[in-house]
């Protein structure tokens, strides 16, 4: 069995009204009239709509960095460049800018952008309590960030990772010792975790 996405991973989504029943899978043709064999592997999507056009949806994937497409029908999309970047993306809408979370070796990773064509690094390298975290020693990567600022019971957002260790990757723990962790904060810059001093 590969343990990863191979060069013939592409990006697929499937449908469902209820969470029960759900349709086959679509391929999302992202590189617009290039032959699916063609594409090149392509792993890790995350889906946003965009900041300013309702019912206009982006794609991020891993492939050159992080490449990017849109759809207004999911049916039709269009290819529109790619950044540098570490796996794993995440995207949130924040205060008209977009802040994506990506993966480079070990840790998690902040860039933003107003347009989606020029972006920056953001804040310090997130690695939470990882010296102290034999499940993680070996890498911190996958960050998902949900914004629940709006909820009263949490405010705050929160983030959900891969851990795996106490080995590296190179060490053979990709796949043997993972865990997933979870951190919040209230302004994506300091994180909080269960069990912290």
């Amino acid at each position: 069995m590969p343990r990863f996405g191979t060069g013939d991973a592409r990006i697929f989504i499937m449908r469902s009204k209820d969470l029960v029943n759900w349709s086959e899978p679509e391929l999302l043709p992202v590189k617009e009239n290039i032959p699916e064999k063609e594409m090149g592997r392509m792993i890790d999507p995350y889906l946003i709509e965009d900041k300013n056009h309702p019912g206009k949806w982006w794609c991020f994937y891993k492939q050159n960095g992080v490449s990017m497409s849109y759809t207004t029908s999911f049916k039709d999309w269009t290819f529109y460049g790619y950044t540098e970047s570490g796996e794993n993306v995440c995207v949130l809408n924040e205060n008209g800018e977009y802040i994506l979370f990506h993966s480079p070796k070990n840790g998690i990773a902040m860039k933003k952008s107003k347009n989606l064509s020029d972006w920056e690094d953001y804040g310090e390298l997130i690695t939470l309590g990882q010296e102290e975290w034999e499940w993680a020693k070996g890498r911190i990567t996958a960050g998902t960030v949900i914004n629940l600022k709006d909820r009263p019971d949490i405010r705050k957002y929160v983030m959900f990772f891969h851990g795996s260790g106490p080995l590296t990757e190179e060490e053979e723990d990709f796949d043997k010792n993972s865990s997933i962790g979870i951190a919040w904060s209230e302004n994506l810059l300091q994180w909080e975790w269960p069990g912290q001093p």
